[in-house]
């Protein structure tokens, strides 16, 4: 599972968003899909996403919503992604808010934040209400993120509206500036991935795969790396097995129904079906690291994943004979 915090005002266009990215990622890119889990929500943000692209856009919302989906590769399921779509506001209300309460616990608990704001709005000198919501909002995040030492984190801060002011000319760096804070704290850390991305919802949709792309790029390395340490552990349990193997045990176990179910062999299964799993994700990671770079420059990064510095866990060993196990030498 892959909890997603999106955070930004009401009108900052996330409930636009999240329809145009689900819309595009209907269509396969590169073997990836998303569904959503409910029938009922994707008939919704399909519906909503053709009328945004005719122009007609959602009015903006003040409540929470959740968009429980599967990550799918080549029509089979991944794993389970939810994107938690909050409103900025809620951070500022009094803590006795059930909204405040629950994001701060989203906040603490989070895979990965893709963090709103509206670039016509920021880049107005007038509009000081924008930077300064903006600004409130990433002190907020400011305070969960030593929090998520040693754990991997993608941080995408979303520039939407652009094609209000245009592509062309984009001065990322002043109408990021609220946020430099934030870009500062995180600049250097390992353990937190920054992305910036700017997009355009509507007839001339234009970057909307970046964010999520980059968040779920994040996710496959963390389930590889879980289901790496599974295999470890059912490798600790074989040897322990191994050792419980006597002649004296196989001897007593000739007389069981079944003479084949061993500990040793039970364990052995496991750590199979673990390797397994872990050598259908492996092969993903290369496929979502090209994806983001498909078009470099949609999303600028400090430090943009690449095939090699994002491998996700050193193949792990086998009981047998302790070699590495390798996906291509998986019998099917």
């Amino acid at each position: 599972m892959v909890d997603v915090v999106m955070l930004g005002d009401s009108d900052v266009g996330k409930t636009t968003y999240i329809a145009s990215m689900y819309q595009a990622m209907q269509g396969s890119t590169r073997g990836f899909t998303l569904r959503a889990a409910q029938e009922s929500d994707h008939w919704r943000l399909t519906s909503r996403a053709s009328e945004i692209l005719h122009g007609r856009f959602p009015p903006g919302s003040d409540r929470a919503a959740e968009y429980p989906m599967m990550l799918r590769y080549a029509g089979r399921d991944i794993f389970p992604v939810t994107w938690h779509d909050h409103r900025g506001g809620a951070l500022n209300e009094r803590s006795s808010s059930f909204q405040t309460a629950r994001l701060l616990h989203r906040l603490e608990t989070a895979d990965g934040f893709l963090i709103f704001g509206d670039a016509s709005r920021l880049l107005d000198n007038d509009n000081r209400s924008a930077v300064r919501s903006t600004q409130d909002l990433t002190t907020h995040v400011l305070r969960v993120l030593p929090q998520r030492r040693s754990r991997a984190t993608p941080l995408v801060i979303v520039l939407t509206k652009v094609d209000l002011i245009g592509f062309a000319g984009l001065d990322l760096g002043r109408i990021a500036a609220p946020f430099k804070a934030l870009m500062d704290a995180v600049r250097g850390v390992a353990d937190i991935h920054l992305a910036v991305a700017p997009v355009a919802c509507g007839p001339a949709t234009r970057g909307v795969l970046r964010p999520t792309l980059w968040t779920l790029c994040f996710g496959l390395i963390a389930r590889s790396q879980e289901l790496a340490g599974n295999v470890g552990m059912h490798l600790s349990a074989a040897r322990a097995a191994a050792q419980e193997d006597t002649v004296w045990r196989r001897w007593k176990g000739a007389v069981r129904a079944d003479r084949s179910l061993t500990p040793r062999s039970i364990v052995q299964e496991r750590q199979e079906r673990a390797l397994h799993d872990w050598s259908d994700v492996m092969p993903l990671i290369g496929h979502a690291v090209q994806l983001l770079s498909d078009d470099p420059a949609s999303v600028l990064s400090p430090a943009r994943p690449t095939a090699g510095t994002l491998a996700a866990a050193p193949a792990p060993r086998c009981a047998h004979r302790g070699r590495r196990y390798r996906p291509e030498a998986r019998r099917h």
